[in-house]
């Protein structure tokens, strides 16, 4: 898989950030609006304390990432974007005071952009490629479609290994009134044909359940419908839910559809669930496309809140690149595993 992580940040409070990502440290927040008056997006601004979320990806040496980025001003001495090697940085990028880029190694600068390339207090979108190696490792940039920064040749790496295995957003400091907000981010690594470079400016674009679909053996419990227990933009948790304690038992539900024009590069699904007695349950995000149905990876449930989620890269019925009108025809949910 090439497309590794996909985040709007518009379908979970701050309190529930850690069931997606998986380390959230500090006070950084959700905020409303984000990117284009609409949606979520995450915050971190005179945080008070060491604060970062972090999520753990599949260990690789290439990546290309893309996310939209707002900051009221630069300041280099810190980083707000890491790739780790377990605890170990390989690669950070700084935004400096005369609103640059720089690449370093763990505080060692790689490459630096010219000045004003990014526009202070507004949304920017930004993409990167980086490559780690001890010799032949490079970093490129771009900011608003615009090539900025692109160095060969560098030793881009610090830890024994030459790959990353996370990604970490933080802000400079722990104190001062950055503002600085994340939103529309994707996560490709360099494996496979399809989503290993850069594509542009994106849009993370989330979609609620607005119907019952062909499936529905969960039982609605505080709202009428299956559908209506889980269309909330952020998870009420108790307050409405489908419960269901038989292997096999599937709930699968329409979204409301999309309507934009464009390219659509991954389909991630992501589900909110938990179990409510002892004993070993576990499910899977579910599909039905075409009327078959295709599983994500099956997880864990425990005692608590967490969130699963799969992504299809492809239309996985016809293994093409989706259509909005695909995504617009097919169902998605979730199926009790054990």
């Amino acid at each position: 898989m090439a497309l590794q992580f996909l985040e709007g940040f518009d379908h979970f409070t701050t309190a529930q950030a850690s069931r997606k990502w998986t380390t959230v440290v500090g006070n950084g927040a959700i905020v409303s609006p984000g990117r284009f008056s609409s949606g979520q997006a995450w915050q971190f601004d005179n945080v008070g304390t060491t604060s970062y979320i972090e999520k753990t990806l599949t260990a690789r040496n290439t990546f290309v990432v893309g996310f939209a980025f707002q900051v009221a001003y630069g300041d280099a001495s810190a980083p707000f974007l890491r790739f780790i090697d377990s605890s170990t940085e390989q690669i950070d990028l700084r935004v400096t005071s005369t609103a640059g880029f720089q690449f370093t190694r763990n505080g060692t600068p790689l490459a630096t952009s010219a000045d004003n390339v990014i526009a202070f207090g507004y949304y920017n979108y930004i993409e990167l490629k980086i490559f780690i190696d001890n010799s032949t490792g490079y970093v490129q940039l771009r900011v608003n479609g615009t090539e900025v920064i692109n160095e060969p040749a560098l030793d881009t790496q610090n830890s024994a290994n030459s790959t990353a295995d996370r990604i970490r957003l933080q802000p400079f400091s722990n104190s001062g009134s950055y503002d600085m907000r994340f939103d529309d981010m994707y996560v490709f690594d360099s494996t496979g044909t399809f989503n290993n470079n850069f594509v542009g400016e994106c849009r993370v674009e989330t979609h609620f359940p607005s119907a019952n679909g062909a499936l529905v053996e969960f039982t609605p419990t505080g709202a009428g419908t299956n559908y209506q227990c889980v269309d909330e933009t952020t998870s009420n948790d108790d307050t409405d839910y489908t419960l269901a304690n038989t292997v096999g038992a599937r709930d699968v539900y329409t979204v409301a559809p999309y309507t934009f024009v464009g390219n659509i590069y991954g389909v991630q699904l992501s589900v909110t669930h938990r179990k409510d007695d002892v004993g070993n349950r576990s499910v899977a995000p579910l599909a039905r496309v075409s009327s078959t149905l295709y599983e994500g990876t099956t997880d864990t449930c425990l005692s608590q809140y967490k969130m699963s989620s799969k992504i299809w890269e492809k239309n996985p019925d016809t293994a093409a690149q989706w259509s909005v009108a695909e995504v617009n025809a097919a169902q998605f949910g979730l199926i009790i595993k054990a």
